[in-house]
């Protein structure tokens, strides 16, 4: 997921769980210059192939449960 994925995630569970309304905005990185990739992508095919591991939770229900603890 982008990081603009993940802020729209936590915009939507912050309204449902929260009542809250919060603006998402992208913003220009302040240090891409020092950004040796473009994309900073997560291959978790290892930890399940060797480790038999599996997600238990989407990003949503981790945001979800996060923010109904509040």
């Amino acid at each position: 997921m982008s990081v603009l994925s993940v802020a729209e995630v936590v915009r939507e569970a912050a309204k449902d769980e929260l009542g809250a309304e919060i603006d998402v905005t992208l913003v220009e990185n302040p240090r891409a210059a020092e950004t040796m990739v473009e994309e900073f992508s997560v291959d978790t095919s290892k930890a399940r192939e060797i480790l038999s591991w599996v997600p238990s939770k989407c990003v949503k229900m981790s945001v979800q449960q996060l923010l109904s603890t509040q």
